[in-house]
């Protein structure tokens, strides 16, 4: 017998899957019945929400296989600093139609780590960032007591200091900001934490100096 917590979260699931099927459906009918005319600006839009649910499928598939203790590691010794930098490099034209500044400062930060998984960690802190932020992201890589530590700021309207646990939480929404047309499926920060935990980091939320959020990650030792 399930829970009834993953009852919640089939419902949750079940929810999520529902909406872009149900554009989807109503697109097609439309275009069938000639209400629309079949040209690129349909397709891309079909293309879209086809996206949408492919992304959402893998983070569910990722999501499931950590909860139950079965998500594979390829650990290779890596530098969180530099894979920081690609991926802020990769995002800059995001930030760009945006119209944010995202900056980055990073020191050498070696250790051992699934690359893809930690740049998947770094993806999705950033570009949540960029959806909440208003003109300004900054991302760090430091030290601290041993450890290697992610920051990402943003200027945005920041996080509740009671809700600062729940975003790590899955499907979790905290405002319009979040809405599934603005690319936030409600997974990507609840996947962070589980990939972190994978590799024996911790996730945290907090005010950011920039007056908006901060999201850190700490992976808890450097490798010389």
């Amino acid at each position: 017998m399930l829970s009834s917590y993953q009852r919640q979260a089939v419902a949750d699931i079940a929810h999520e899957l529902r909406t872009p099927l149900a554009v989807m459906q109503a697109r097609l009918d439309a275009l069938e019945d000639g209400v629309y005319p079949l040209n690129t600006d349909q397709i891309r839009l079909l293309n879209t929400q086809t996206q949408l649910l492919t992304r959402l499928v893998g983070d569910l598939r990722t999501l499931t296989l950590a909860d139950a203790g079965r998500l594979g590691l390829t650990m290779r010794d890596t530098d969180l600093g530099r894979l920081t930098e690609e991926v802020v490099w990769g995002l800059q034209d995001r930030a760009v139609q945006r119209d944010v500044k995202l900056q980055v400062s990073v020191m050498p930060a070696p250790l051992r780590a699934d690359t893809d998984r930690l740049r998947q960690i770094v993806t999705n802190l950033v570009e949540n960032a960029l959806r909440h932020a208003r003109a300004q992201v900054q991302v760090q890589v430091t030290q601290a007591g041993g450890q290697l530590v992610l920051h990402v700021d943003d200027d945005g309207s920041g996080i509740p200091a009671e809700s600062r646990e729940s975003v790590f939480t899955r499907f979790t929404r905290l405002d319009d900001s979040r809405a599934r047309d603005t690319g936030g499926s409600g997974l990507g920060l609840a996947i962070v934490r589980a990939l972190a935990t994978a590799h024996g980091g911790q996730t945290a939320a907090s005010a950011s100096p920039l007056g908006g959020a901060r999201l850190s990650v700490t992976f808890p030792s450097v490798q010389s």
